[in-house]
């Protein structure tokens, strides 16, 4: 079961059947089967979102990272996929801990790990029979995947705590203790340690967070009977893009909205770089013709009002002349997990432009908020450009050949 197959929602859906063994059999008891993860002692550097990995033996290093995670649930389990990832200078994961356990994260719950070998976890057909943990490492392009494992790996998983706070995720902070050997790639046997303090969101079923975007956009300066148009929609689509040197969350909603002559309105925010919780990104002015492309050199907001016909045609575009978008909270994972969350808001004037004519439409104050689950692109990928023909209008889409989170 790799992690290639993961990322598509047939093998999510046949890793929820196959484990749905793991709640009959009880293999979740932290009773005397589970041994190993003693006490440890949390530091205060293990902050919410980061990670903290030792290896030793064949192929040793330690690193602080990131971590992340999302749960899934049917009528039958919960699935639990959790990550702590190392990154690089921009921020893009280059090895990835990878960790798979039943049933919602409980403080003081200690799983025993099974072993796992690069074979099974390479099989669609292989059903496993106890939570497991493998670690991949030296992502290839080309491959688009890992290709040094540390697998066959016993060992456990303790969750110290879950913490809860007003207006943030839940976190879970975890212990896991491994002992394995490398394949694929790389030989000999090691053994790893790591803690994770992982924000976690439910992306399926009972809990589950839904996708939505709130935006007004006022005519400035303000005045008596100008037109005020609204925008809210569930229709998004969000990408963490860790393309070398094409680092993007690129955020996009369209609507279809009654009483305009639009027939569907678009909303874009695209940010470079790998952001984080807690940051405030200033907006730039992209060129028109970034803003027809939907990619610019700077940081940008812009509202795109379409035509009918198919594909939908640009009529009206505002692009920012400045402001801020505020990242509240970020569910981050490595490109094999798959499914993130981010919630934020915006507040940019917009410079508004006929693009039949070239007519300038003034400026508008464009504010909202937004919450979405947003998929992680494997490195090799990248968001397509938003309109290859300046006039088509088209929210942003990954590339063919990459996986969304498939919830």
């Amino acid at each position: 079961m790799s992690l290639t197959h993961l990322r598509s929602q047939a093998r999510v859906a046949g890793c929820l059947a196959a484990l749905a063994i793991l709640v009959v059999l009880g293999c979740n008891d932290q009773g005397p089967h589970a041994t190993g993860c003693g006490s440890v002692t949390v530091p205060s550097s293990l902050t919410r979102g980061t990670s903290q990995v030792s290896i030793a033996g064949s192929q040793a290093r330690t690193f602080a990272g990131g971590a992340g995670g999302y749960t899934t649930n049917n009528s039958l389990l919960t699935l639990d996929v959790f990550d702590a990832f190392a990154t690089d200078a921009e921020g893009r994961p280059t090895s990835e801990l990878f960790i798979l356990f039943p049933n919602e994260p409980e403080a003081g719950r200690v799983y025993q790990l099974t072993p796992v070998s690069s074979a099974q976890f390479n099989d669609p057909n292989f059903t496993p029979s106890q939570p497991f943990a493998v670690f991949g490492d030296a992502y290839d392009l080309v491959a688009r995947d890992y290709t040094q494992w540390l697998t066959m790996a016993t060992g456990c998983l303790r969750i110290i705590d879950v913490v809860s706070t007003a207006g943030e995720q839940r976190a879970a902070v975890m212990q896991v203790e491994l002992s394995g050997r490398w394949e694929s790639g790389a030989s000999g046997s090691a053994t790893l340690a790591a803690l994770l303090n992982a924000p976690f969101v439910s992306v399926y079923g009972a809990g589950a967070q839904r996708d939505t975007l709130f935006a007004t956009m006022d005519t400035l300066p303000p005045r008596v009977g100008a037109p005020v148009d609204s925008l809210a929609t569930s229709n998004l689509a969000v990408f963490q893009t860790l393309k070398p040197g094409d680092t993007r969350l690129v955020v996009g909603a369209s609507a279809r909205v009654a009483g305009t002559t639009a027939d569907t309105t678009e909303l874009w925010l695209v940010l470079p770089g790998v952001p984080h919780a807690g940051q405030l990104v200033t907006l730039g002015a992209p060129t028109l013709a970034e803003a027809k492309a939907g990619r610019a050199t700077v940081p940008f907001g812009m509202v795109r009002f379409n035509g009918p016909g198919v594909p939908p045609v640009v009529q009206r575009i505002f692009r920012s002349t400045g402001g801020t978008v505020s990242i509240r909270e970020l569910v981050l994972v490595g490109p094999a997990a798959l499914c993130g969350w981010v919630r934020g808001d915006f507040a940019f004037d917009a410079a508004g432009t006929d693009v039949a004519t070239g007519a300038d439409l003034g400026t508008r104050r464009v504010t909202g908020t937004f919450k979405s689950t947003l998929t992680v692109l494997p490195p090799a990928d990248s968001v397509r450009d938003g309109a290859t023909v300046a006039r088509v209008a088209a929210v942003p889409k990954p590339p063919a050949t990459a996986q969304q989170c498939p919830f």
